[in-house]
This record gives C-alpha cells, sequence and structure tokens, in this order.
C-alpha cells in the first residue's frame, strides 16, 4: 500500500513536470512567432467599430504601438483573473498567464488591428467579477455593481464588433439572425414553398447571391426590409427560418453541434476544418491571413498548439470523471465551496456560447471565443496543481 502511494505521488510529480514543459514550449513557440510578426501586419479588412478606430487614430496607426497596448491589456486581464480568482502564487500566475496570452488563435488576436484582442481581455474581466460578486454585507453589492457595469461594458462591446463586421444581418432583429442560422444552407433550395409575397420580395436572382456567401444573407435581408417594413419583415424572417427547419431540421442540428464545439473547442475541430470535414466557417480564411509572413513557424506553432490542447483537454475530462465518480460513490450532491463559485462564470460563458453560435450560419470565427478556449488550459494546469481556492497562498494574503 506504502509503495501504491510513492508510485502514485511520483506520478504526479512527473505529470506536473510534463504539463510545465509543454506550456513551457507553447510559450516559447508563441514569443517567437510574435516577434516574427512584430513588424507586419496581418491583412483583415479594417475594423469598423468606432472606438477602435479612435484608438488606431490615437497611436498613429502605427501597428507595433497598437500590438504592445493589446499585449499590455491582455496580460493584466490575465493575470487579475488568475492571480486573484486561481490564487496562484506569482510566478506561477506570471507563467499561466503567458501560457494563456501564447494560445496561438489568441496570440493572433493580439497582433492584428482587430478588435477581438480587447474583446477577449473585457471577457476576462467579467469572469474575474463573477467569480468575487460574493462577500459580506455592502461588499457584495459593490462588487454586484461592478459586474453589472463590466457586463453591460462587454456586452455592448460585443455588440460593437459584430455591427462592425461586414455581415449586415446585424441589427436587423434576433428574427434576421435566425433566419441566418436556418434558412442560409440550403437558401436556394427551399425557396419554392415560400410564400407568394416573400417570393415577390425576394427573387431567385437576389436569393442565389446570397445563398453564395453567408455574408450576402445581409443582402436579402436588407431588401425585404426595404420592401416590407421593419416589423412585417421579421414575420418573412420567420417564414424562412421555419420552411427550412421543417424541411431538413436534422440538419440544422448537426451544423449547431459543429458550431458550438468549433467555439468551445477550437484546436480540437480546427485540423476538421482545414480538411473540410466540419462545416463553413471563417477559421481558412483566418488562418491563411496568419500564414502570410511565416508561413513555416505559424504550420508548426498552431499544429502544436491544437495539439497541446487536445492533451490538456483529455487531461481535464479524464479529471472530471475521476471527481464524478468519486461524488457517485460517496453520494454527495452537494456542491463544493469551488463548484458554487464557478456556477455564475461557467453561466456567463453558456449564454456567450450560445449567442455566437445562434448568430448566423457560417460565420463560425474563433477569434471571438479564443478567451473561453483558454479557459480549458487553465483547467489544466489547475489540475497538476491540485489548488484549492480554499487554500490561499501566503503572497496573496499579504497583497489583500
Amino acid at each position: 500500500m506504502h509503495k501504491a502511494k510513492e508510485i502514485i505521488t511520483h506520478g504526479k510529480h512527473v505529470l506536473k513536470g510534463i504539463v510545465y514543459l509543454g506550456f513551457g514550449i507553447q510559450i516559447i513557440l508563441g514569443v517567437i512567432w510574435m516577434c516574427s510578426n512584430f513588424a507586419h501586419a496581418q491583412h483583415f479588412a479594417p475594423s469598423r467599430l468606432g472606438i477602435y478606430q479612435w484608438m488606431l487614430e490615437c497611436f498613429g496607426r502605427v501597428p507595433q504601438w497598437v500590438y504592445l497596448l493589446q499585449l499590455v491589456i491582455a496580460f493584466l486581464a490575465r493575470y487579475l483573473f488568475v492571480r486573484k480568482v486561481v490564487l496562484l502564487k506569482k510566478w506561477q500566475a506570471v507563467f499561466v498567464t503567458c501560457a494563456l496570452m501564447t494560445f496561438p488563435f489568441s496570440m493572433q488576436c493580439h497582433m492584428s488591428l482587430q478588435p477581438y484582442s480587447l474583446l477577449n481581455s473585457v471577457f476576462y474581466v467579467v469572469l474575474y467579477f463573477s467569480c468575487t460578486i460574493f462577500g459580506r454585507g455592502k461588499e457584495t453589492v459593490r462588487r454586484a455593481i461592478l459586474l453589472f457595469i463590466t457586463l453591460v461594458l462587454f456586452i455592448v462591446f460585443a455588440s460593437g464588433v459584430e455591427r462592425s463586421r461586414n455581415t449586415s444581418v446585424s441589427g436587423h432583429g434576433w428574427e434576421a439572425h435566425l433566419a441566418s442560422r436556418m434558412a442560409w444552407p440550403t437558401l436556394w433550395i427551399d425557396m419554392e414553398p415560400w410564400s407568394e409575397e416573400l417570393r415577390e420580395m425576394a427573387p431567385s436572382g437576389l436569393v442565389w447571391e446570397a445563398a453564395f456567401s453567408p455574408d450576402n444573407m445581409g443582402i436579402l435581408i436588407d431588401r425585404i426590409e426595404l420592401k416590407a417594413g421593419r416589423e412585417k419583415a421579421k414575420d418573412y424572417y420567420m417564414e424562412m427560418a421555419k420552411t427550412a427547419w421543417g424541411r431538413r431540421y436534422p440538419s440544422i442540428v448537426r451544423q449547431l453541434a459543429w458550431d458550438a464545439l468549433g467555439y468551445t473547442v477550437t484546436p480540437l475541430i480546427f485540423p476538421l476544418q482545414m480538411q473540410g470535414v466540419a462545416y463553413d466557417s471563417y477559421s481558412g480564411t483566418n488562418y491563411g491571413v496568419m500564414m502570410e509572413h511565416t508561413p513555416r513557424m505559424t504550420v508548426l506553432y498552431v499544429t502544436y498548439g491544437c495539439w497541446w490542447f487536445a492533451c490538456m483537454f483529455a487531461l481535464v475530462a479524464l479529471s472530471g470523471c475521476v471527481r464524478l465518480t468519486g461524488h457517485i460513490k460517496s453520494r454527495r450532491l452537494a456542491f463544493t465551496k469551488e463548484e458554487k463559485r464557478a456556477l455564475l462564470p461557467l453561466t456567463i460563458c453558456a449564454i456567450y456560447l450560445f449567442l455566437l453560435v445562434m448568430r448566423g450560419s457560417g460565420m463560425m470565427d474563433y477569434r471571438l471565443s479564443a478567451g473561453v478556449n483558454e479557459l480549458w488550459l487553465l483547467l489544466a494546469f489547475l489540475v497538476v496543481e491540485n489548488q484549492s481556492v480554499e487554500e490561499e497562498p501566503a503572497d496573496v494574503k499579504e497583497e489583500r
């Protein structure tokens, strides 16, 4: 029995060393990729988000200054969350923060003139306040107010990012998004059962153009709203969605599942997207832009990042199964203090992912959920550290 415990303890130390080594390699690859691309600008379409354009003007539209600002904000947001919520020691918090920042799809955001890096940083601030909302008396009220303010800022910022994209479905109501989500993949095939009024407002030539690309769905939405008016157009959007669902709901469910997995565990789905197996997305376009200046380095970096994420995801899944088995055997259904603290941020993540999936069909963009994917890596680190939130490090206590 004593030997078995020694073997288990030794195995845990070996696993911990492997995890640190794996994250260390990711950090090194990320820093090399960052330095190799620091003098260049990724060729994305310019962001039309007003506040981001103002920020670019403040820095004279010099990419390097913007990169530095985004990197600093990203580091501070993640360090705040890791240090104050997960309660790691300083050197561990710095190491984990660097590991999260060098997640390949996050690093692409940090090194581009797009608002996605800032969006994911604000997301971490929201998670921080959602985890620390519970206190005593007035402290709880103060934290709740701060959470509300940051959540509103995140919603406004995310909405602005969505509206600034070239998908003009945004701003036409949830019915337009539902039509895009359900109807776009088979728009040309499903137009026959439409009502005569809808077919008159959406001639076959326009429907064919809209079916060519998910971005073109806005052309059809604009035409229907122009002809029918904003309120009446919503009925036609719902007709399009209901027709598609009634004729091919199994296919729609599969597409929803692909997008949900794409946003939640991007590195597991990304290789399939590159092989054309998964559903339509922006992943190929984003990856092509990422490869422009350092193609070989990008392939190595992203391939390793996806492989390492898969390993860490497997570690988290295995740990979760072991923990669940322990709950079942002990017949303990009550949540621990750690699990209770995680309920609110998990709910926020789930709602955010749901909204991303339902925003439209063929529009999956991993840059929008890079922050969510980083959380899997953080969980893997906590598995090997076995750090409880109740075991607060001494240096954290001193800061407080």
